[in-house]
């Protein structure tokens, strides 16, 4: 009986440690806003500014570090101004971009 307990205990300790190193499966994440916002065109007189505000929400799930790149474009699509950050959790940040002079 001894000989037969000793196999068995052997196999069971590997199948709970099968279970239990078995890396998990990843569910897919529901993505609200899969692509990055963009806005329309916007006009921009002389007297104008625009500004663009981006904000770390606390409770981001994974919590951490938002990265963001904040960015004005023209009507061509050409990068006219921009700037990247790195925000802490209840950090924001604003770009603003005044009107042609």
């Amino acid at each position: 009986m001894n000989q037969l307990v000793k196999p068995l205990s052997m196999i069971g300790l590997s199948a709970m440690a099968l279970v239990l190193l078995w890396p998990a499966r990843s569910k897919a994440q529901f993505n609200p806003q899969p692509d990055p916002p963009a806005f329309g065109l916007v006009g921009i007189s002389f007297s104008d500014t625009l500004q663009l505000n981006s904000y770390c929400a606390v409770n981001d799930v994974p919590p951490g570090p938002c990265s963001v790149r904040l960015q004005f474009s023209d009507s061509s699509g050409r990068t006219l101004n921009s700037v990247a950050a790195t925000l802490q959790p209840g950090q924001s940040a604003s770009f603003s971009l005044r009107g042609p002079n």
